[in-house]
């Protein structure tokens, strides 16, 4: 069995490579901050990601502590975290499903959603 050491919250430490990380920083950020990461956001949180060995669902958390996250959508407790994201990937699949005469694809139905979650 593969027993990763724990990181600082006690759990096991994630890893990444470089693109993995990449796409997590950038998805988060998309989902929480309804923009794309600046390069330097990016390196600083694949930085962060890869230090500490901490997953996705903890940098969502820790975006949703900054001034920009809570200027946007308020505060928000993290154990509220994924009733969160479901509602705005709801909201956001809706919309875009209303915007189609007919039933688009997964991959024009996903790009059109994320078009949405970037304001």
């Amino acid at each position: 069995m593969d027993r990763k050491p724990l990181n600082i919250l006690g759990y096991r430490r994630s890893s990444y490579g470089h693109a993995e990380a990449h796409a997590i920083v950038k998805g988060a950020f998309i989902e929480m901050l309804g923009r794309e990461p600046r390069s330097e956001e990016a390196a600083q949180w694949r930085a962060w990601l890869d230090k500490t060995g901490c997953n996705a669902d903890t940098l969502r958390r820790a975006l949703i502590t900054t001034p920009e996250f809570q200027a946007r959508h308020g505060a928000l407790d993290p154990l509220e975290l994924h009733a969160f994201r479901t509602q705005r990937w709801l909201k956001a699949i809706q919309a875009e499903l209303k915007k189609q005469e007919v039933r688009p694809d997964a991959k024009a139905l996903y790009a059109g959603v994320l078009r949405t979650l970037v304001h």
